[in-house]
């Protein structure tokens, strides 16, 4: 690994990284490139919701192809598209001002090469593993303290690392424009995918590599090492020179991410749009509720899933969306301090710079008042912001009813419409601004569609068979 690093150093990795990415440009259509130019031309820096939108369109464009297949890569593209969101909209302190172009180029190369993918989804599913297990250990530039990236190493193996991605985005497109329609992907292409994913894992470990000879402590959202349980340390315990490390830790604590990535991985519905009541809570000017009511089972994380990439598609710069999902076996997701910490920092896109909030929800007399005007300031007065959050009814009543009464009360001093989903009778309809109930019913639908179709498909791709054959 030091001898890769050695060798790259002595060449330039920011002009090959340039040359990667005119190599890339070169071989579009002309139609491919004045949309490429159009883009860079009028570029902004891109955040979370340009990454939800992403996964979300991709998942449409494969819908729309092949309308049978159910199929749904969003979620498994998910960490690798949000590392690279996070290096472009950096890039003026990662590689320096002068290139940031380059920096956007490499975000921009990516979208355009994930939208040509969803035109097939044979090659996208095998694309999709290799980033999926490349999004694992992926370098994250968001989460390294800016003194770092003075660096040369560190730069070095980054640049390395994207100009592998530029080379599998090219070999991506290339592949699209000389294969034929129906034609089989070959095993030349899992050698030479397979090649790729090698090459990523050694700049991936170089870089990780380098920031631990730095001594600095790499957060990753993607290792799946959270941090234990919330300690239940006094306010006098805050250090202030420790606070944005800790207010770190209380995001990482519980990645929001990946759980919604692995409930939504479970299945695509849409029956929900059909319902008056989410219309009438999508199309409201106002603070809103829609509350989904079933008994456990009944399918509504899923439906919550699928309304978190709804929201996200409908995003047209006037509204920001934000989610959580509990999980009855993780103790920190069913935390007040957990799940509003969460929101708060979605919303800001950022660690913010100040300690009041993390301080009032790790205090023990939990002050609902101030914690609300903190959230309140996540808020863009100038947009509508949704919250999903599934699984409320799970927290014990004094956490539930801590996190639902800073809910109500941002309803009250913002425009914020929420979507919740409880067992019956948990969580009641009093207090809630504009409600609208959805019940579940014990036949829900959705259910036996996803049972229908993965028999379906388990029988076509003779997988049933296999599972059979292995029980008798």
């Amino acid at each position: 690994m030091t001898s890769a690093v050695a060798v790259a150093a002595t060449l330039s990795t920011e002009i090959r990284l340039a040359q990667a990415v005119s190599e890339f440009v070169e071989d579009l259509s002309d139609e491919q490139k004045h949309s490429y130019r159009l883009q860079r031309d009028h570029r902004s820096t891109p955040n979370i919701d340009d990454v939800m939108r992403l996964t979300a369109e991709i998942d449409k464009r494969v819908a729309r192809e092949d309308p049978g297949s159910g199929r749904v890569f969003g979620p498994r593209l998910t960490n690798f598209i949000l590392a690279i969101q996070q290096y472009a909209a950096r890039g003026d302190v990662v590689i320096g001002g002068s290139a940031n172009l380059i920096a956007f180029s490499v975000w921009l190369i990516l979208q355009m090469t994930l939208r040509i993918l969803g035109e097939d989804s044979r090659l996208l599913e095998k694309a999709s593993t290799l980033f999926m297990n490349a999004g694992r250990s992926a370098p994250c530039c968001e989460e390294i303290d800016l003194p770092l990236f003075e660096s040369k190493k560190l730069k070095l193996c980054l640049n390395e690392y994207l100009i592998v991605v530029i080379r599998i985005c090219h070999y991506l497109v290339r592949l699209m424009q000389t294969s034929v329609p129906g034609e089989t992907v070959s095993d030349l292409t899992d050698s030479k995918l397979s090649e790729f994913e090698s090459e990523l894992n050694l700049w991936a470990a170089s870089y990780h590599q380098q920031v631990k000879s730095a001594g600095s402590q790499a957060f990753s959202g993607q290792s799946g090492d959270f941090i234990d349980t919330l300690s239940d340390s006094d306010e006098s315990d805050m250090n202030p020179t420790r606070s944005r490390q800790e207010l770190a830790e209380i995001y990482l604590r519980y990645n929001h991410e990946v759980v919604w990535e692995n409930i939504r991985r479970l299945g695509s519905t849409n029956l929900f749009k059909f319902h008056p009541e989410y219309q009438s809570f999508i199309d409201c000017s106002h603070s809103s509720t829609l509350l989904y009511s079933g008994k456990a089972g009944a399918g509504k994380s899923l439906i919550l899933a699928n309304i978190v990439d709804d929201l996200i598609q409908r995003q047209r710069g006037n509204s920001q969306v934000a989610y959580f999902f509990c999980l009855w076996d993780k103790f920190n997701s069913l935390q007040a301090v957990t799940i509003l910490a969460s929101l708060y920092l979605q919303l800001k896109h950022k660690v913010p710079d100040d300690i009041l909030l993390l301080k009032n929800l790790r205090n023990h007399s939990f002050d609902t008042e101030t914690v609300i005007a903190r959230l309140q300031s996540a808020l863009k007065p100038d947009q509508k912001t949704y919250f999903v959050l599934d699984g409320l009814d799970m927290c014990e009543e004094g956490e539930r009813n801590k996190a639902i009464g800073v809910l109500r009360g941002l309803q009250i001093s913002s425009c914020l419409s929420i979507c919740l989903s409880s067992r019956p009778g948990i969580i009641t309809s009093i207090g809630w601004a504009r409600l609208h109930l959805i019940t579940i019913p014990e036949d829900n639908p959705n259910v036996a569609v996803y049972v229908d179709f993965e028999i379906s498909r388990l029988f076509q791709s003779r997988e049933l068979v296999k599972l059979c054959s292995k029980s008798l």
